[in-house]
């Protein structure tokens, strides 16, 4: 790998990384449960998700972004291998619902996804973060160069997951690979949304 390249490298990698830790502080702080959270019962659970779900359905907001769903369902069907048919109440189709937010200014694309569980967390936890940056894993220089193929699509995508008493969400971002003022364009996206969500569920107390 040349100088210039593993600079060019690092500099992503460190801007990711400090746009992560900036998102990471809205979970990191030790919420303590909102009044709401303190009276849901396990078997309120179900009422809390679609609380939830119309409340960002309705009233959330996020500048540039249009929701382009409105009432529309979408599922992506789930292989039957993993825990059998998802049709039924209590399968994974009646228990999710999914919005798609897009930015034209910038090109882009964001995956929003709720589902009803039956944990009983106090605030919210962190479950799962994952990315993919086109420009470092699919590059015919650096590390992975002998991956490299045309073939592979040049798109970042970054994932956060995150809970609360009754619900599971998931965000994705998908954006052309560039650097935003704050990091990579997607991963910045990314963390701004979710703290700017964040910021509406615990207005709304969730």
């Amino acid at each position: 790998m040349s100088v210039k390249r593993a600079l060019l490298v690092s500099g992503a990698v460190i801007a990711a990384f400090f746009v992560g830790m900036y998102s990471e502080s809205f979970l990191a702080q030790g919420e303590s449960p909102t009044s709401a959270q303190e009276t849901v019962k396990p078997g309120q659970n179900g009422n809390q998700f679609e609380s939830v779900y119309q409340a960002i359905k309705q009233n959330f907001q996020m500048e540039g972004y249009q929701e382009i769903l409105k009432d529309t369902d979408s599922i992506v069907l789930v292989p039957d291998s993993v825990a059998g048919p998802q049709y039924a109440d209590g399968g994974l189709y009646p228990r999710q619902k999914s919005m798609i937010f897009k930015k034209k200014s910038n090109g882009t694309v964001l995956l929003l996804s709720i589902s009803k569980t039956d944990n009983a967390v106090q605030g919210k936890r962190w479950t799962h973060s994952s990315g993919y940056e086109a420009r470092q894993y699919n590059s015919p220089e650096g590390d992975y160069k002998d991956v490299y193929a045309a073939i592979f699509p040049q798109t970042d995508v970054y994932t956060y997951s995150f809970e609360g008493t009754g619900y599971s969400i998931n965000l994705t971002a998908l954006a052309h690979p560039m650097m935003a003022e704050e990091g990579v364009l997607a991963l910045n996206e990314l963390a701004q949304f979710t703290d700017k969500l964040n910021t509406f569920l615990k207005e709304k107390h969730f």
